[in-house]
């Protein structure tokens, strides 16, 4: 895994929903009445009247049709779900230090999970009827359309396993990278809320929270509340990614995906199939499933299928009752389970995805984050072993070996995944600087306000990122297409460069900063053409050094699409978690 980037609600980059997952923060409310239009819950078979709750993202009926060429046209009749995909692309881009440009006409892969209609029925019901609105929603386009815009040539696959489906992505993608089918796989999901189908469906199945709350292994319990987000991942084979200097963040050891076969009902749980993928996974893998120290869960908060979940785990690790001891793990370290369904709701089809990313940022800080709200645990829930419940914060110690996680996801069809995460640490370390001269950290964005908010983006990130000067340079310098509007720092350390950025940001000057309009004494004259926007390319990529570094640098400057005749959306009221 070389590159991530995810949305979800209340969390627009990877920093943002670590933070929001650290806070145990609850993203549900109220849902406004023009998210479902025609939505009247009086009419549904149901003793009570459901509260009406998610965790939805801000302005979803917003895009950056600019950045990516797109005309006004096409950008009203496309998915939101398929307008997230292309942003999330280019921040895992990114974040990978890859400039797309570098993947023109390559031999790289991609592989989106699907499985939401909202915008179709809306646009349907709205009575348009074009070429526009036809590519702009066919699910065939989530995938195909990422391969258009970056000009891939490799496999490109759209799948729908229903809430299994982010991993089963994911899954595929790995398969495909160890054939050599691809040489770079984007793999990921998204998830719009937007039309009242599915919700009024969902409610009248039993299978969303009545009360509008979402509690994974809770004693009250009683369903999930829906999300909305994505996630995009890069994935990489990891000696092409250490050959080639990529920011390697967790690696892939395993994955499996299977089917449980005929059930007491079409959606019924099958505890035979969890079990099985999570053992095949783990064989696929080439280590045993009692090394896990944490399981992401799918944890979807219902009264069966919470201990369904459990059961599987403690049977696949030797955990349960009649199994023999899980001899690989220090009785005192926990394997500890989490959810993020406990924060940002259920976002189906990219629930794995997001899940997956939870895992990664686990492992890579080394605590476990607490699932909010579990207080007392469903009694139906036979804990056994070292197998316990993320009621809390915990601190995951380092050891002489790698952390390794597991990531569920179940769908509702029957289709199950389970993927084996494994922690990643750099073999060697660069020096921060190199003879005390300055490094050149070059910055660009669409626009002023766009390049102010990057700048900001990266002066809170660079303190605590674990790069060197170096390894940013080669971020920025090799590993970002260059936009018109840029601005470059000189700096000498880590510190002269966040004040730099700062500044940058708040609009005032810095001794180390500089752009086309400022002058400055010891700028070098191969830096003109770049500043000035007469060359594209970085004159100093090479002295920045192979590495690069992962960083999170994309804000986006949207516009609102949407459909012709429909009012703005009302914004999602702030979260109130629901009654207790």
């Amino acid at each position: 895994m070389v590159g991530m980037a995810c949305r979800v609600s209340g969390a627009d980059n990877l920093d943002e929903f670590a933070a929001l997952l650290g806070r145990g923060e609850v993203r549900f409310g109220p849902i406004p009445e023009d998210r479902f239009p025609g939505l009247d819950v009086s009419t549904l078979k149901m003793t009570d009247k459901p509260v009406l709750r998610a965790a939805l993202l801000h302005r979803i009926d917003e895009f950056d049709a600019a950045l990516f060429g797109i005309r006004n046209r096409m950008a009203v009749a496309m998915d939101p779900a398929q307008r997230l995909l292309l942003e999330l692309t280019w921040q895992a881009l990114e974040h990978a230090a890859i400039a797309p440009d570098r993947l023109a006409r390559s031999n790289t892969g991609v592989y989106v999970a699907a499985g939401g209609y909202d915008f179709r029925e809306r646009v349907a019901a709205a009575g348009i009827r074009d070429g526009y609105t036809g590519v702009g929603n066919l699910l065939s386009f989530n995938a195909n359309r990422i391969s258009q815009q970056f000009d891939l040539c490799g496999p490109s696959i759209t799948v729908d396993t229903a809430c299994a489906g982010g991993l089963t992505a994911i899954a595929l993608a790995v398969s495909e990278l160890r054939t050599e089918a691809c040489d770079t796989a984007i793999t990921g999901a998204t998830n719009i809320l937007c039309a009242a189908l599915n919700e009024a469906a969902y409610l009248q199945s039993g299978m969303l929270s009545p009360r509008g709350r979402c509690v994974p292994f809770s004693a009250d319990a009683d369903g999930y509340v829906r999300g909305e987000g994505g996630a995009v991942i890069v994935l990489r084979r990891l000696a092409d990614a250490r050959r080639d200097g990529d920011p390697v963040l967790a690696v892939i050891r395993g994955a499996a995906v299977r089917h449980g076969g005929r059930t007491e009902t079409m959606t019924s749980p099958s505890l035979s199939a969890q079990t099985a993928v999570i053992a095949r996974a783990w064989s696929d893998s080439g280590l045993t499933p009692r090394a896990m120290g944490y399981l992401e869960a799918h944890g979807t908060a219902t009264p069966s299928g919470d201990p369904l979940e459990i059961a599987a785990l403690c049977q696949v690790t030797g955990d349960g009752h009649d199994a023999s001891p899980a001899t690989d793990r220090d009785a005192r370290s926990p394997l500890w389970v989490g959810s993020a369904k406990a924060n940002v709701g259920h976002l189906e089809a990219a629930a794995g995805c997001i899940g997956l990313i939870k895992a990664v940022l686990t492992l890579r800080q080394g605590r476990v984050f607490p699932i909010p709200g579990l207080h007392e645990i469903n009694p139906r829930i036979a804990l056994a072993g070292s197998v316990a419940l993320a009621d809390r914060p915990m601190r995951w110690p380092s050891a002489d070996r790698p952390r390794l996680a597991g990531v569920n996801a179940f769908g509702i069809s029957g289709s199950v995944a389970h993927v084996v995460v494994e922690s990643w640490e750099p073999d060697h370390t660069v020096q921060d600087i190199a003879g005390g001269r300055p490094v050149a950290l070059p910055l660009s964005a669409s626009g002023a306000p766009s390049l102010r908010r990057t700048a900001s983006l990266l002066a809170r990130q660079l303190p605590d990122c674990g790069a060197t000067l170096p390894e940013v340079a080669a971020a920025l310098g090799a590993g970002r297409r260059h936009l018109p509007r840029r601005a470059v720092v000189f700096a000498r350390s880590t510190q002269e460069a966040c004040e730099a950025f700062g500044a940058l940001a708040e609009d005032r000057s810095h001794p180390a900063l500089f752009d086309s309009r400022t002058a400055h004494p010891d700028r070098p004259p191969a830096q003109a053409p770049w500043l000035t926007g007469e060359t594209s390319a970085w004159p100093w990529a090479a002295e920045a050094g192979r590495t690069r570094a992962a960083l999170v640098t994309s804000p986006f400057d949207r516009r609102r699409f949407w459909i012709p005749g429909e009012p703005e959306l009302k914004d999602a009221p702030p979260p109130d978690e629901g009654p207790r």
